[in-house]
This record gives C-alpha cells, structure tokens and sequence, in this order.
C-alpha cells in the first residue's frame, strides 16, 4: 500500500510515500504509477516466464506428435531406418529403436 504524505521532505517512493498536497485528491503522480507499474511487472514476471515454458513445451509435444506421424508415413512409403535416421539427424539404429514399436 501506498501512503499519502503531507510534507514533501517525508516522500519516499522506495518506502511508498508520496507527497500530495492537502485538500487535492490523492491521484498517483507520474513517479507513483511508474514504480507500481515496476513494481507490478516484477511481480508477475515468475507467471509470464512459466506462461512461456507451457506454450513451448505444448509445441514440443505437438512436433514430437507430428514427428512419429510422418515417420510413420515414411516408413510405410518404403523409406529405410537409415534413411529416417539422417533425416532426423540420429542414427539407423537410434530410428529404430525409437520409432519400430509405434507403426
């Protein structure tokens, strides 16, 4: 919370002090709605950087979804597990083992 102070010497926007002036209404200065808005951003920065990790992970699992469907489709087009395997920038074997139990 933030508190109005009467006397300009006692304002202190660290301690959330802010001069107005008596018989004003108590609108936020310039320097208040800054610090708030700071304030605010450094709250809610753990959220968004989480918010973030959630949208990339839900790609992640969409391209692995999409990776198995068209390995799939190559495999049935005739395509080799070496040939997957390159393609997927991993070895014949490591295609193999990844994807042989999935068609």
């Amino acid at each position: 919370m933030w508190e109005r102070i009467t006397s300009l010497a006692a304002a202190d926007l660290t301690d959330r002090r802010d001069y107005v002036p008596p018989h004003n209404f108590a609108d936020a200065s310039i320097k208040v709605e800054g610090a708030i808005h700071d304030e605010w951003k450094a709250h809610i920065a753990p959220s968004e950087a989480v918010l973030g990790v959630e949208a990339a992970a839900r790609e992640y699992t969409q391209a692995g979804h999409r990776l198995d469907k068209t390995v799939a489709a190559a495999k049935a087009a005739g395509a080799s597990w070496a040939d997957i395997g390159r393609a997927a920038g991993i070895s014949r074997k490591s295609a193999h083992e990844r994807w042989a139990d999935k068609q």
